[in-house]
């Protein structure tokens, strides 16, 4: 965990190593930002920064929620959410089969879409 000031902020990051399966994945740093006004008083409540980190498998969201008073441990909230990818995947799917849809066609009917105008069967006379 480390604080810091930067231009018109005063930030708390805490960095995490992440692993899966026993295998380092990477570092995730999330922060909170308490904004300052030009005599340095805080102005609103503080903001958060979400470590987020994504794959085809699941996405992974880091939160830290604050420390614990007078210590170096962090409080975190960790989110799982399994195949976001997969729907960002699909939409783009539905958007570009919307395109592919609306597309323009050749201008006019065409022979083919006249002969499927024309009803199918068998024609029958009556007669007196």
């Amino acid at each position: 965990m480390s604080q810091y000031e930067q231009l018109n902020r005063f930030v708390t990051a805490a960095s995490v190593d992440v692993t899966r399966n026993g295998k380092y994945i990477g570092t995730m740093k999330s922060e909170k930002r308490q904004h300052l006004d030009s005599l340095g008083r805080p102005t609103f409540e503080p903001s958060t920064e979400v470590a987020i980190r994504s794959d085809m498998r699941e996405d992974l969201y880091i939160v830290f929620a604050g420390a614990v008073e007078g210590t170096e441990e962090a409080v975190y909230r960790i989110t799982i959410n399994p195949l976001v990818w997969w729907v960002w995947y699909g939409g783009m799917v539905l958007a570009a089969g919307g395109l592919i849809t609306l597309w323009p066609g050749a201008q006019g009917p065409t022979a083919a879409s006249r002969r499927r105008a024309e009803p199918a069967g068998y024609v029958a006379q009556v007669g007196a």
